[in-house]
Formats: C-alpha cells, sequence, structure tokens
C-alpha cells in the first residue's frame, strides 16, 4: 500500500508544503513530469541553469546524428548509447506500465530515437530543444519519458536539492542508499 511522503518522515503535509515540497505517494508512479521548459524559470538553486546542462547533454548527441551516414556505423552507435536512459529508481514520476520501476529508454526505443533524431536532423532542426519535440514525431515517446532522461541528465541535482531538504526538515531516512554517478547507467 503506497505511503505518503509526510507519514514516512513523521512530519506534517504542511511543513513539506512550506519548503514547497510535494506530499508524494512512496513506491508508486505520482502522475508528474518533468517538464524542461520549466527550468527556465524556476528558484530552486539547486537546478539553476539546470535547462543549460540538458542543453549541453544533447548538444553532442546531435553532433553524432549529423555526423552518422547510416545505423550501425560508429556515430549511431554513440548516439544510441547517449540516448538510452534507465527510469531513474525513487523518482516516482510518469505512469508506469512496467511495474513499480518504470521502463525507461531502453535499447530499441533509443535506436527508434536515433533514427527520428537524424531525421529531424536533416530537416534542419539541430537545436538542443528538439529532444523536447521529438514526442510530436514519435509514437509512445511522450512527456513520461523524456522526464526519465531529464531526471537522468539532472540525477545529481535531485540529489543535492534532496539532501537540503531533508536537512532542512531534519528528516531521517530509514535507509542510505549508494548514488551511481552518471546519466542513469550504473558503469558510467
Amino acid at each position: 500500500m503506497p505511503v505518503k511522503l509526510s507519514k514516512y518522515f513523521k512530519t506534517t503535509a504542511a511543513e513539506l508544503r512550506k519548503h514547497g515540497v510535494l506530499n508524494a505517494h512512496l513506491g508508486i508512479d505520482n502522475l508528474l513530469f518533468v517538464d524542461p521548459n520549466l527550468l527556465k524559470g524556476t528558484k530552486l538553486p539547486e537546478f539553476r541553469d539546470a535547462r543549460a546542462d540538458l542543453e549541453n547533454y544533447f548538444r553532442p548527441v546531435i553532433k553524432l546524428l549529423k555526423a552518422s551516414s547510416r545505423a550501425g556505423d560508429l556515430a549511431w552507435v554513440e548516439a544510441k548509447k547517449r540516448l538510452t536512459f534507465e527510469e531513474e529508481h525513487g523518482a516516482a514520476l510518469g505512469y508506469s506500465n512496467a511495474g513499480g520501476f518504470g521502463r525507461g529508454i531502453g535499447s530499441h526505443l533509443a535506436s527508434i530515437l536515433v533514427t527520428r533524431g537524424q531525421e529531424i536532423v536533416r530537416l534542419g532542426i539541430d537545436a538542443a530543444e528538439m529532444f523536447e519535440l521529438i514526442g510530436l514525431f514519435q509514437e509512445r515517446f511522450g512527456p513520461d519519458l523524456l522526464s526519465d532522461m531529464a531526471v537522468a541528465i539532472l540525477k545529481q541535482r535531485f540529489l543535492t536539492y534532496t539532501q537540503r531538504i531533508t536537512t532542512e526538515l531534519n528528516l531521517r531516512p530509514q535507509r542510505k542508499f549508494f548514488i551511481a554517478r552518471g546519466h542513469g547507467r550504473d558503469s558510467d
């Protein structure tokens, strides 16, 4: 049975709200998404310039898409690797159809994204924002998966924010977790 964040940490919903924290359910997706456009105006110190982080992540991917001449070449494979993301466990965002942890962007979908990304680049659209638009061009790629990408790329910012809030609210997590750096792949 899902439990609210306030209950888990033995605090009140009002106290969480006062700090701008969503009193989310733990263990299930909360039907919310990270909207990269909203990062432009955030007042949270941990997410200042986060929008630039996303754009900087995708710029080399776009260069790879431009350099690739066919599926499976070196640039294509590297672009696919950079567009493969696991859903971050514990994020609890989106609409999971794959159990409690969601599906992220696996090898098959990343291949489709690379191919679709190449088509978009060949149309002359080569701004990093193209990945926000890709849902318009790609079936099965909506805000849930875009959010998975954003959370993976900005993972360290989310962790820093979480650390600040847990300290400010004097919350005592019941477990410690190992945090792997990278963009959603444990091998990074």
